[in-house]
């Protein structure tokens, strides 16, 4: 039994003993499932922040889309091109490098996100 099909039967059996459990979906679960204090959790838990702040900007990343191509859009929504581009290089170290992320790329994506979120919100567009 590979570790994908034994987390996939504990989620099932886990159904099973409270059906009526509220279900955390897309980001949120996603974000709740990045539980760990190692640096690529921190990271990876820093740009799933970042996507849940974009969509409240009403700016949601298409599926298909990489990181590295979303960046731009991203970075216009959150008024911070720099800390943009710092946080999605940390993710996709984390994501993406076999080796994960180090405590610098935690550090870097964290504090990326603080400097995103002190942006203020960019103007409502207008028709």
């Amino acid at each position: 039994m590979t570790i994908e099909s034994a987390d996939d039967l504990r989620g099932l059996l886990g159904q099973l003993r409270n059906p009526f459990a509220r279900r955390l979906e897309g980001l949120r679960a996603a974000l709740a499932a990045l539980a760990g204090d190692d640096a690529s959790s921190r990271a990876r838990r820093a740009y799933v922040r970042l996507l849940l702040l974009l969509e409240a900007r009403e700016q949601r990343r298409p599926l298909p889309q990489t990181p590295a191509e979303f960046a731009p859009a991203a970075a216009a929504a959150a008024s911070a091109p720099e800390a943009v581009e710092r946080l999605t290089a940390a993710y996709e170290q984390a994501r993406y490098n076999p080796a994960g992320a180090g405590p610098a790329d935690a550090e870097a994506a964290e504090a990326a996100l603080r400097a995103i979120g002190e942006q203020r919100e960019p103007p409502a567009k207008r028709p």
